[in-house]
C-alpha cells in the first residue's frame, strides 16, 4: 500500500523455530481469497514435521516404551500407506472408531504391557480385552434385543460381549486385529531384556517397514529416505569398527537427530515471501525484515543440556560455543540485513491472565541501545529518562487481539499499522450498517412431498411433541442440530459424569427387574446383591467404571442411590410384563388414518414409566401418549399409567387413563400438531409448559430457565429455530429490543399449547380427590 515496488521477494519472516508456525502460516496464507493470494514458502522445517509418514515413522521406532493410547493408535491409522498395508479404507476408521469407544479401549495393550512401562497390572481397558468382547460380540447373539450399545448375558471368562461389529464387518475387525498384533510384535523386539546386535537392526528395520506400510511412489520416495540413512549409519558403525549392541533408545534417538533435523536451505530465496527460522548464514540483504515471536521465555532459546555436557557444569573452555551468544548474533545479522523496515513481534499479554509480558532480553537491549542515542523530534531538551520512554512508546505498538477489531480498521486511528482485508472490515463496520434480522424461517413451509396421514407411526406424534424444534431440524430439513464430540479418551474412567452415571443406573434397573420379574414366573429368587455382583463385573470389564476397588465402591453408592426407585418399581411387577401392538383408525380431516403404535411394561393394568432423574414435563407427557394410545385403541386394556422417578427423593405420579371419547379426541389435536411440525417449528417446549403451567410465579419460572443451560430454551435445535422465544416470551419483550408486534405473550403461549397437559392434570387431580375422599 506504502511502496509499490516492493515484492513478495523483497520480504523475509524469521522466527526462533519455525515447526511451531508453520500449521498457522499455513492457515492464515492458504485460506485467503485469490484476489489477496501473497505467495509464500517455508523453509527449514523438519523433514518430520512435514510428511506425516515419516511421523509414524519415528512414532514407531518408539514402540518400546509407548502406551499405544487409543489416539496415536487411530492417527497412525490416519496415514494411508498404513491402511493400505492392513487393508482399510479411510471410509473405515469412523466405524473403527466408534467400535473401540463402545469397547472401552483407553490405552495399553494388556496388563504385562502395562506392568513394563512401570504402571499398576489391570486389563481394563486395554487393547486386548476390548478387541476380544468385540469378537465375542461378533460371535454370540446379541441378548439385548436392539439396543446394540450394552453388552449380553454370555461372557466368556472375564469377558462381556460388545455388540458393535455387524456380521458383514468381521473382515474389518480382523485387519484391525492385524494391525494390533503387528505393534505388539514389534515392540515386544524392541523392549527385548537384551539389545540387538548392528546386523539385527539394520535387517529389522527394514522388515518393520514393509510390515507396517504400503506406499505409493510418492510415499515410496519418503521411506528410501529412512532406508538410505540407516545404510548411511550401518556405513558410519561399520568404518568406526563398532561391534556392539545397541539399545532401542539409541536407535531411536539416531533417528530423532537425523530424520527430525532442519531441512537448511530447503526453499529459502524460492521467490515468494520466505519465512524461516532465525539460523546463521542468513545475513541477505531484504528490503523488509519481520522477527516474530521474539519473546522472553523464546529467545534466546533455552537447550536442555545433556548429563555429560561439562560447559554447564562451570568447566567451559575459551572457543566452547554458547548458544545465548550465537542468537545474539543472529539479532545482529537480522538487524544488518533490513534495508527499509525492520518489523519485531512478540507476545505482549499473558493468554490466561493477561498480565503484562516482556519482550526477549535482546529486543530491551536494542531499544535502550536506541533511547540512548537518538530521540524524537522536539525532545531534544528533555530529560535523558523522559525522552528514553517516549521514544519507547513511539516504537511500540500494541496490537488489537483480533483481526477484526475497529480501531484497526478506523480512517482516523492512531494505530500505526492498519488493516486492509476487506473480510475483516466488514465485520469491524457491520454494527453501522443498516441490516435486516435473517430469520430462520419467515413462513411455514410446505409439507413434503408424498406426505400422508393414511398410516402414522405414534413414535413420530410422539417425538413432534416432545422435541418440536429436533423433530422439525431432522425430520423436515434433514439435518442434525446436535453437536457431536467425536474426540476418543485416552484415560480410563476415573468419576464417571452425570451422564455415565444416569446409563448406569438404568442399566442396573433394567437387570434387576428383570431378575425379579424372571424369580416371580420361575418361583426362584433372585438377591439384589447378586443382581449387583454381576452388573458390577461386567461393568468392569466394559470399562464403564473406575479401576479396581474404585469401580466397586461407585457401583455401590449407585445401587445404594437408585434402590429406593427399584422397591417402588417392584410393587408394581407381578410376572411378565405385556407388551404389543395397537393400532386406531380414525376419520382426520375428512379422510381415513391409522396410527400404529408399541406399548410395553404393562403389568395388571399399570402401565409403568421410570427414570433415575427428577420427572420433567416430557416424561410425563410421553407416559401420557401412551396411555392414551392404548385407551382410545383398546379401551380398558390400561387402568392407568404410573411414572416413578427423582435423584434425591422418590417421586410417585399416577395418571388415571381418560374415556375413548376423550383419548380420540385428544389423538385429533395431537395429529394436527404433528402435520403443523412437518411445516414449522413448534414453539410448545413440554418442560416449560408444565413448569410454567404448575408455578405460581410464571415469570420467575421462565426466567429460571431462560438462564439455565440445561433448560429446552438453550438446547441447540431450540436456539436455531426460535433464539429469541425467552424474550418473546418475557413481560420485558419491548425493554429487550424485540419489534412489539413479534413479541408473544405469555398468556396467549399457554392459551394456544396447554392442551397438551390440560387433559393429563385433570385425570392427575380427579386421582388426588379420590384419594382425598377416601
Amino acid at each position: 500500500q506504502q511502496d509499490a515496488s516492493l515484492k513478495p521477494r523483497d520480504i523475509v519472516v524469521m522466527v526462533p523455530d519455525i515447526d511451531q508456525y508453520a500449521p498457522y502460516i499455513d492457515a492464515v496464507f492458504a485460506s485467503a481469497p485469490e484476489a489477496q493470494r501473497i505467495p509464500w514458502a517455508i523453509a527449514d522445517q523438519s523433514q518430520v514435521q512435514e510428511n506425516p509418514l515419516l511421523e509414524s515413522v519415528m512414532a514407531l521406532m518408539g514402540l518400546f516404551d509407548n502406551r499405544l493410547s487409543l489416539t496415536q493408535v487411530l492417527d497412525w491409522l490416519d496415514v494411508p500407506a498404513i491402511r493400505r498395508r492392513f487393508g482399510l479404507d479411510e471410509s473405515d476408521l469412523e466405524s473403527i472408531k466408534d467400535w473401540l469407544n463402545q469397547a472401552g479401549v483407553r490405552w495399553g495393550l494388556d496388563d504385562a504391557h502395562r506392568q513394563s512401562l512401570g504402571f499398576p497390572g489391570f486389563d481394563q481397558n486395554s487393547w486386548r480385552k476390548g478387541l476380544r468382547q468385540l469378537l465375542l460380540g461378533l460371535m454370540l447373539p446379541d441378548a439385548t434385543g436392539t439396543d446394540h450399545s450394552s453388552a449380553g448375558t454370555s461372557k466368556q471368562g472375564n469377558d462381556w460381549p460388545v455388540f458393535a461389529v455387524e456380521g458383514g464387518a468381521a473382515e474389518l475387525l480382523g485387519q484391525l486385529m492385524r494391525f494390533i498384533d503387528t505393534l505388539d510384535h514389534w515392540r515386544q523386539f524392541q523392549a527385548s531384556a537384551t539389545d540387538h546386535s548392528v546386523e539385527t537392526w539394520m535387517q529389522a528395520i527394514p522388515a518393520m517397514l514393509d510390515d507396517f506400510y504400503d506406499p505409493d511412489l510418492d510415499e515410496g520416495v519418503q521411506l528410501q529416505r529412512v532406508r538410505d540413512a540407516l545404510q548411511r549409519w550401518s556405513q558410519e558403525l561399520s568404518d568406526a569398527d563398532f561391534n556392539q549392541s545397541l539399545s532401542a533408545h539409541v536407535v531411536r534417538t539416531w533417528f530423532n537427530e537425523h530424520l527430525g533435523q532442519q531441512g537448511g536451505w530447503q526453499r529459502f530465496l524460492a521467490g515468494p515471501v520466505n519465512f524461516c527460522t532465525l539460523m546463521p548464514m542468513r545475513s541477505i540483504p531484504f528490503k523488509a525484515v519481520c522477527l516474530l515471536g521474539m519473546n522472553d521465555q523464546d529467545y534466546p532459546r533455552q537447550v536442555t543440556p545433556v548429563g555429560f555436557d561439562l560447559m554447564v557444569q562451570g568447566q567451559s573452555r575459551r572457543g566452547d560455543r554458547s548458544r545465548r551468544e550465537d542468537d545474539r548474533y543472529l539479532v545482529l545479522e537480522a538487524l544488518c540485513s533490513a534495508q527499509d523496515k525492520l518489523y519485531i513481534s512478540y507476545r505482549g499479554r499473558d493468554a490466561r491472565e493477561n498480565h503484562e509480558l516482556q519482550p526477549s532480553v535482546l529486543i530491551n537491549e536494542l531499544l535502550d541501545y536506541i533511547g540512548d542515542g537518538y530521540c524524537l523530534e522536539g525532545d531534544e531538551a528533555l530529560p535523558a529518562s523522559v525522552s528514553r520512554e517516549r521514544l519507547r512508546a513511539h516504537l511500540i505498538e500494541a496490537l488489537p487481539l483480533q483481526p477484526f477489531h475497529r480501531r484497526t480498521f478506523e480512517a482516523n486511528s492512531t494505530q500505526g499499522i492498519a488493516g486492509y482485508h476487506g473480510m475483516w472490515a466488514a465485520v469491524a463496520n457491520a454494527s453501522d450498517q443498516a441490516s435486516e434480522d435473517n430469520d430462520f424461517y419467515r413462513q411455514p413451509v410446505p409439507l413434503p412431498e408424498g406426505f400422508t396421514l393414511q398410516q402414522v407411526l405414534w413414535s413420530d406424534v410422539k417425538d413432534a411433541l416432545l422435541k418440536p424444534a429436533s423433530f422439525f431440524l431432522k425430520r423436515r430439513l434433514r439435518v442434525s442440530p446436535d453437536r457431536y464430540d467425536s474426540s476418543a479418551q485416552n484415560e480410563e474412567i476415573f468419576t464417571p459424569d452425570n451422564l455415565d452415571n444416569s446409563i448406569l443406573k438404568t442399566r442396573w434397573m433394567n437387570e434387576c427387574l428383570t431378575a425379579f420379574s424372571q424369580g416371580q414366573i420361575e418361583g426362584v429368587s433372585h438377591s439384589r446383591q447378586q443382581v449387583s455382583q454381576a452388573f458390577t463385573r461386567r461393568e468392569h470389564a466394559l470399562g464403564h467404571l473406575p479401576v479396581n476397588t474404585l469401580g466397586d465402591l461407585h457401583a455401590e453408592s449407585l445401587v445404594r442411590d437408585i434402590s429406593p426407585l427399584a422397591d417402588a418399581v417392584e410393587r408394581y411387577i407381578n410376572g411378565p410384563a405385556e407388551s404389543g401392538t395397537v393400532s386406531l383408525e380414525l376419520d382426520y380431516d375428512h379422510s381415513p388414518c391409522e396410527i400404529v403404535g408399541d406399548y410395553g411394561q404393562l403389568w395388571g393394568g399399570f402401565l409403568l414409566h421410570w427414570r433415575s432423574g427428577d420427572i420433567r414435563g416430557e416424561h410425563l407427557l410421553s407416559a401420557w401418549l401412551d396411555l392414551v394410545l392404548l385407551a382410545a385403541a383398546q379401551p380398558g386394556k390400561a387402568e392407568a399409567v404410573v411414572v416413578l422417578g427423582g435423584k434425591k427423593s422418590l417421586q410417585e405420579i399416577t395418571l388415571r387413563a381418560p374415556t375413548s371419547e376423550q383419548a380420540q379426541a385428544y389423538i385429533h389435536q395431537c395429529l394436527k400438531a404433528y402435520v403443523e411440525s412437518w411445516q414449522a417449528p413448534q414453539t410448545a417446549l413440554p418442560n416449560l409448559l408444565w413448569d410454567v403451567m404448575n408455578s405460581d410465579d410464571a415469570e420467575k419460572t421462565l426466567n429460571s430457565h431462560r438462564v439455565s443451560e440445561y433448560s429446552e430454551l438453550n438446547k441447540t435445535a431450540a436456539q436455531r429455530c426460535y433464539p429469541e422465544l425467552g424474550d418473546w416470551l418475557s413481560a420485558d419483550a419491548d425493554v429487550a429490543g424485540l419489534n412489539s408486534k413479534a413479541a408473544c405473550e405469555l398468556d396467549d403461549w399457554l392459551a394456544q399449547h396447554r392442551w397438551r397437559f390440560d387433559l393429563l392434570m385433570q385425570h392427575q387431580a380427579n386421582e388426588e380427590s379420590q384419594e382425598q375422599e377416601s
